[in-house]
């Protein structure tokens, strides 16, 4: 079904990309608004570029025939405390 197509195009994608190498750490506690509740969360910091494999991802999804939200197009990495 759909649910396995995409994990295998995340596999596709993450298999090309060099996990060994990065490392993540977490940063500052901050939180957000979320409707009526408070998050709490961490930033992740990351030793590579994730965002360039966050650009990958969503270009095998599109030519894979999955839709993508341009809702986020900051990317902010974050680890919820909720």
């Amino acid at each position: 079904g759909e649910q396995e197509r995409l994990v295998e195009v995340l596999r596709k994608v993450c298999g090309r990309y060099y996990w060994s190498e990065a490392k993540a750490t977490l940063g500052d506690l901050s939180a957000f608004d979320h409707g009526h509740q408070v998050v709490p969360h961490m930033e992740v910091l990351f030793s590579r570029d994730f965002a360039s494999f966050r650009r990958l991802i969503k270009q095998e999804l599109l030519q894979e025939g999955f839709s993508c939200s341009d809702k986020y197009v900051e990317w902010s990495p974050h680890v919820t405390l909720d």
